[in-house]
């Protein structure tokens, strides 16, 4: 039987409170000094021609072997992989996504069996190719790249598309001008099982940042066993890409122009915006890949790379606060961060050997978060999702890489020890998934960054029970870490007025979660808005006291977990901003 459902008081008085201020993130001033992105100790750098050098170097190779071969998690996970590559991973796949490419409302994604092509399978198989050494998964790899780049090998008129989606034909491009929809051929390579990310027809320019990634991963992994030919042909594919997105759906960015390298590098949307972590952070990913090497002129590469830098920055300081929380909601933040950013911080420290996670906590609290967040039970919810603009509110497809991709971008080990608790905690109590539900690069990553052999650790010792994201104006109080029970409190300021490219969070949201149920308000915060109090204690208590609105109408928020009144939690909001 549960417990009695917190008690939750609304008060129109000022409260007093006996904690001391407590500062969680004090320390973040002190941390501003530090050079950031600081140089790792030791680091060597590659050179032109040394593969691998993405997420781990030649000399660490006999360790991945030996982790893949005598340890049961590795053996595991490279089942995973080849069950993910379909057909044991030996032939190349046989199932393959009939659908055209669109920007909204992708079929192939939620249809598909695990197995169908991906844009990642190429990096799949050299991952293979790294574990046994046979060039027969290389050669694999290349053909997989081939049907990709290929931008010939499937048609479509437009008059097709039209009819299959009435309610988002939106032709927009100059070659429509003048001509029936049957008239228009559409012409594009392979598509992944989400038929957004489509190499030479992709949905919009931000899928290409994730593509770019794997197929850098992939370059990577099978340098040494492929031609010089088909080397430089990657490298062009990469630096040198220039292709058209879709055209003609609802929102579809083809009127302004080819997708390329430059246009990525400096992202025309702002870092509040989803799109500004995929574009830089795959930028990042595949510049890297090729530096140095043939083909690559360093003329254009290193200059790129510098503004990669600056724009990794100014996500990690303006699109996301110093402890995790996203401009537009943490919806939105998947895009922003696991599908190319986190991946992009991770290779910098190993290809580039400057370190964007350790200085600060900006990096680490985009992983981090989910420790915090996540609730175990019948799906593994994150009630902090409240507000947002769009996204799930629930783990999704088995953890959405913040574990398997995730494991890279923290800082230390006591981190990846409260990651891994939440992991065997809320998505997988015997891990057979591992954090690669559909991709093959999710697998590839599990089995270079899972924390193998390390002791799980409850994420209260180790974050603390009380999460502020004081640039964002993000307050979290959790009771505990112990099963769908658990009682959190969330009340979100926004203090600069922060909103995404689609607007998103505006202020004065709360969220109260416990005993399996969940309460969320929202309730518009007059601006200007300033803390002026903050305090908390070791059990996740605390006080927030505020000033909003042209009046400076003071209101303080309570939270008690110490369980003194006789129920799980008591949140006492004085002076409130809205009529209870």
């Amino acid at each position: 039987m549960r417990k009695r459902f917190p008690l939750l008081q609304v008060l129109s008085f000022t409260v007093a409170f006996w904690l001391q201020p407590a500062g969680r993130n004090d320390s973040l001033a002190a941390e501003t000094d530090k050079p950031w992105p600081a140089p790792v100790p030791g680091f060597v750098e590659p050179q032109a021609g040394e593969h691998p050098r993405l997420f781990f170097r030649k000399a660490d190779l006999p360790e991945i072997r030996r982790r893949a071969t005598e340890t049961a998690e590795g053996r595991a996970i490279v089942a995973r992989l080849r069950l993910l590559l379909g057909n044991n991973g030996e032939p190349m796949p046989t199932v393959y996504n009939p659908n055209y490419p669109i920007n909204i409302g992708a079929k192939g994604a939620g249809t598909l069996p695990v197995g169908a092509f991906t844009m990642s399978h190429a990096a799949g198989y050299g991952m293979l190719y790294q574990l046994t050494g046979d060039r027969k998964y290389a050669d694999l790899a290349r053909e997989c790249l081939l049907r990709m780049f290929n931008p010939k090998l499937h048609r479509v008129t437009a008059d097709v598309i039209q009819k299959d989606r009435p309610n988002q034909w939106q032709p927009k491009g100059a070659r429509f001008a003048g001509k029936k929809p049957s008239e228009v051929v559409i012409e594009y390579g392979e598509p992944d099982r989400d038929e957004r990310y489509t190499w030479t027809h992709p949905g919009a320019p931000l899928r290409v940042g994730p593509m770019m990634c794997w197929v850098a991963l992939a370059y990577d992994l099978c340098y040494d066993a492929w031609d010089e030919d088909f080397r430089l042909r990657v490298v062009r594919e990469l630096i040198d890409y220039n292709h058209l997105p879709v055209d003609y759906d609802n929102y579809a960015e083809g009127h302004k122009g080819n997708v390329t390298m430059d246009k990525l590098v400096n992202c025309s949307y702002p870092p509040e915006s989803n799109h500004f972590g995929a574009y830089i952070g795959g930028a990042g990913v595949a510049l890297l890949a090729v530096r140095r090497d043939p083909g690559a002129d360093a003329a254009r590469i290193e200059p790129w790379l510098e503004k990669i830098q600056q724009q990794a920055l100014r996500l990690l300081t303006n699109g996301f606060g110093d402890h995790g929380f996203f401009a537009e909601g943490q919806g939105p933040a998947n895009m922003a961060s696991t599908t190319a950013f986190i991946p992009f911080m991770q290779v910098a420290r190993t290809a580039w050997g400057r370190d964007f996670i350790s200085p600060r906590p900006n990096a680490q609290w985009l992983v981090l978060r989910w420790a915090m967040d996540v609730i175990a039970g019948e799906k593994a919810w994150f009630p902090n999702y409240y507000p947002s603009s769009y996204g799930a509110d629930f783990v999704e497809h088995g953890g959405n890489g913040y574990w398997s991709q995730g494991f890279g971008a923290l800082a230390n080990d006591d981190q990846r020890a409260a990651m891994l608790w939440t992991y065997l905690y809320a998505i997988e109590k015997k891990p057979e998934v591992f954090d690669a539900e559909i991709y093959p690069h999710r697998a590839v990553l599990a089995l270079v960054n899972w924390p193998i052999g390390l002791q799980p650790k409850n994420p209260g010792e180790v974050l603390g029970h009380v999460n502020v994201d004081k640039y964002m104006g993000q307050y979290m109080f959790r009771k505990q870490w112990q099963d769908a029970d658990d009682i959190y409190f969330t009340f979100f300021l926004n203090p600069l007025g922060k909103h995404g490219y689609v607007r998103g969070p505006r202020g004065g949201n709360f969220a109260f979660y416990g005993y399996g149920i969940r309460c969320r308000w929202a309730r518009g915060l007059p601006s200007p808005r300033k803390e002026t109090f903050f305090a908390a204690q070791p059990d996740g208590s605390g006080v927030l006291s505020f000033e909003a609105g042209p009046e400076r109408k003071v209101t303080s928020i309570a939270v008690d977990y110490s369980d003194k009144s006789g129920a799980g939690a008591v949140v006492v909001i004085a002076n409130p901003w809205f009529a209870p």
